[in-house]
């Protein structure tokens, strides 16, 4: 595969992310996608919001970008998660079940619940690469920044786009992963593509041992997404979005521009 092939390749990710939350439509809680024409019959056949004017075609334009823009923030984290591997991967000379992370919650009756992680470098099972050596000389640094004593293997990510709540169920799963990688003598990584992360969040994953990287353009691997991307793994994150931005914004803007359009 040639440069720009993996390069394009890697686009895609996000790109596939935009593209389909734009064309998410509203369900307005009846747990099926609600058409305008729908939207005229179910609210308009309803005194309440009919009195009101709550079935004017602003209303279902305000309804749609709002479930487009829910859309996007879950679909752009989902294409951070597969970009994030697929560096790994093309980086450590991994495949992709090697460079994800799970493990199992035993239950009394039933099948366990097993909890996968987005991705996964492990400085004993990869094979040697340029980019193994790099995390291997990386990994002390990083356990001494979280306060770790034990000697650690390797590495495991959980990739976000942004950390737009803060949502008390996620954050509570994240403190028993945490709890599960140190027992496997792993550092646990929280990483963000954007710097949109609430100082309380930040504060309490790093309390339970989360080292955090965020979407800053810094020359500290210790706490920069893209100086982690490109000084230890060896592709250059930030390069690839900044040479690609007007592309990026150009495929928003085309996607989204149409939402507020009601036909």
């Amino acid at each position: 595969m040639t440069p720009i092939d993996r390069e394009d390749r890697y686009l895609s990710y996000l790109l596939n992310a935009i593209r389909a939350s734009a064309r998410r439509p509203p369900q307005l809680g009846t747990g099926r996608d609600v058409s305008l024409e729908a939207f005229r019959e179910l609210y308009g056949g309803d005194p309440f919001y009919s009195w009101l004017g709550l079935d004017s075609e602003l209303l279902y334009a305000s309804h749609r970008a709002a479930a487009a823009m829910t859309s996007l923030y879950r679909k752009l984290g989902d294409g951070c998660q597969e970009l994030w591997r697929a560096i790994i991967r093309d980086e450590f000379g991994v495949d992709d079940e090697a460079a994800r992370w799970s493990y199992a919650i035993p239950k009394e009756s039933g099948p366990a619940t097993v909890r996968k992680l987005d991705g996964y470098i492990d400085i004993l099972d990869f094979p040697e690469s340029p980019a193994l050596e790099r995390f291997e000389e990386w990994l002390p640094a990083a356990r001494a920044r979280v306060g770790a004593r034990a000697s650690l293997r390797g590495g495991v990510f959980e990739i976000r786009q942004g950390y737009k709540s803060q949502d008390a169920k996620r954050s509570g799963g994240d403190v028993d992963n945490a709890a599960r990688i140190a027992l496997q003598g792993c550092l646990p990584v929280l990483v963000v593509f954007s710097t949109q992360l609430p100082t309380a969040i930040a504060r309490r994953y790093a309390s339970i041992g989360w080292l955090i990287l965020r979407g800053d353009d810094t020359e500290d691997v210790l706490s920069s997404t893209f100086a982690f991307s490109r000084d230890v793994m060896g592709f250059d994150l930030a390069q690839l979005l900044r040479t690609n931005a007007a592309a990026l914004r150009a495929e928003t803007e085309r996607s989204f521009a149409p939402i507020l359009e009601t036909q």
